[in-house]
């Protein structure tokens, strides 16, 4: 019962997915993001398929709820985007009544974008069997210790390509 007044809300929140990322101008790029995001993420993983024996349609439900999660959450980090640079503004003035209107907004954005992550963990633990979240706990029990999205609460985007320094030659 839970899980189909679950599947109701997803199907319902992912039918206005469309709109939302029209109007918000992502589009192409969200479609790409999302995609990604849900190539590396755990359940997706193949050796997590087979412990777990999660069954196809768990895993397009989770990736429906991902997807919805990082839609929801890229439009806090544009917001937080906005609001850092205000605040910037606030202290190159030194006017400490801006400065302290955008902490709070700042703090109000980061505390929206934790709780969203961590809606979506429950609400994909909730698609779980008892025995997949026994499987879990024993197999890999820090997968609920942690955010399962790295930078989703926080607006900087970090790199994926990592600077190697060149081989010294050995003479």
């Amino acid at each position: 019962m839970i899980v189909n007044v679950i599947t109701f809300v997803i199907l319902a929140s992912l039918s206005n997915l469309q709109s939302a990322s029209a109007q918000t101008g992502f589009d192409e790029k969200e479609k790409n993001i999302i995609k990604n995001v849900q190539k590396r993420i755990w359940w997706n993983a193949k050796k997590k398929i087979e412990t777990l024996k999660l069954t196809e349609s768990q895993r397009k439900e989770m990736d429906d709820i991902l997807g919805l999660f990082i839609t929801k959450n890229r439009k806090i980090k544009v917001n937080q985007s906005e609001e850092k640079a205000l605040l910037a503004n606030a202290l190159m003035a030194s006017n400490m009544a801006a400065i302290i209107e955008k902490r709070n907004t700042i703090a109000n954005l980061f505390q929206q974008s934790v709780g969203r992550q961590i809606d979506m963990m429950a609400n994909i633990v909730l698609l779980l069997t008892p025995e997949q979240k026994l499987t879990i706990n024993q197999n890999y029990p820090n997968l609920f210790k942690n955010f399962w999205i790295r930078g989703a609460i926080d607006s900087r985007v970090k790199s994926k390509k990592r600077i190697k320094k060149p081989k010294k030659n050995k003479q």
